[in-house]
């Protein structure tokens, strides 16, 4: 006998989001549980900073823009044992939307507090053009610009594994889930080698610890390919998580599925570090973004 939605609920709750796609995958009906349970934590977070929350699914679409960091990872963690929460929200946004989103931020009652240059934040990566801090005297939310043809760009130059995540309009990503969702992180090893790790980056990283996180080194991972600190990753291979509303109960990676989600085609990222087994041979981090040029 199927359990009510009470009992099914609870039970969720205490699922990672693996969990959920796994459970989600067992049935159309299960698929809608788990679509109803994720659609309503989503909806208390937004609702903590936004009057209508219901319409921050269209905002993200409307700018081909993503919330990362924290708020991410949170939802990604099961709800029972995440004792923590997000204190501001983070919007992650192409250049050539920033202005729509700017505009859609003030009719929800914010206003721009202050901007940050690149070179006056904690990331290093060059990819974010700006930080812009909007406040509404009770919530700030940071919009974070990136310079690329993407607002992805960023997310995976990140100074951590454990936050190369994002919320979109249709749906979660993780880019590590197996070690993100076991507490486990890798460090980027960027700024330790070309000398941009900065002492603004240590709180960031104990922040993380302190929520439960412990950082491993890439031999601790077993040299899997897809944890691996040298090897190239996609948004489309195997290694990633897509926890997406609209394929749902059904899993897909396909480069024509992330074109409909986001507008580009793929993500490609290497983190760098040591070649392993070596104390001299290093391979620079990359990033590449394939869009569509037809």
């Amino acid at each position: 006998m199927p359990l009510n939605f009470d009992v099914t609920k609870e039970i969720l709750r205490h699922c990672d989001a693996s969990d959920l796609f796994s459970y989600a995958c067992t049935s159309t009906s299960s698929a809608t549980l788990v679509k109803e349970y994720l659609t309503s934590r989503l909806l208390t977070v937004y609702g903590k900073f936004f009057q209508s929350p219901q319409n921050v699914p269209h905002i993200l679409a409307s700018c081909d823009a993503v919330i990362s960091r924290s708020t991410a990872l949170s939802i990604l963690l099961p709800e029972m044992s995440t004792t923590w929460t997000a204190s501001d929200l983070d919007i992650y946004v192409p250049k050539c939307s920033f202005a729509h989103l700017s505009i859609l931020l003030q009719k929800e009652g914010y206003h721009i507090l202050h901007e940050r240059a690149q070179n006056e934040n904690t990331y290093t990566p060059s990819s974010i053009l700006t930080i812009i801090t909007f406040d509404n005297n009770t919530r700030l939310i940071d919009v974070i610009v990136s310079n690329s043809y993407t607002a992805l760009s960023p997310i995976f130059q990140f100074h951590n594994t454990c936050v190369m995540n994002f919320i979109s309009a249709y749906g979660i990503f993780c880019a590590y889930p197996n070690l993100t969702l076991h507490a486990l992180s890798m460090v980027n090893p960027d700024g330790l080698y070309n000398g941009s790790f900065s002492p603004s980056t240590i709180p960031a990283l104990c922040k993380y610890r302190e929520c439960g996180f412990r950082f491993i080194s890439c031999t601790d991972t077993k040299h899997r390919y897809t944890q691996c600190k040298i090897s190239t990753r996609s948004i489309n291979d195997s290694g990633s998580l897509w926890l997406d509303f609209n394929q749902l109960p059904h899993r897909s990676c396909m480069p024509s599925d992330t074109f409909l989600r986001s507008g580009i085609i793929d993500v490609q990222w290497t983190l760098g570090g040591l070649v392993c087994g070596s104390n001299a041979a290093y391979l620079p981090p990359e990033l590449r973004v394939k869009v569509d040029k037809s």
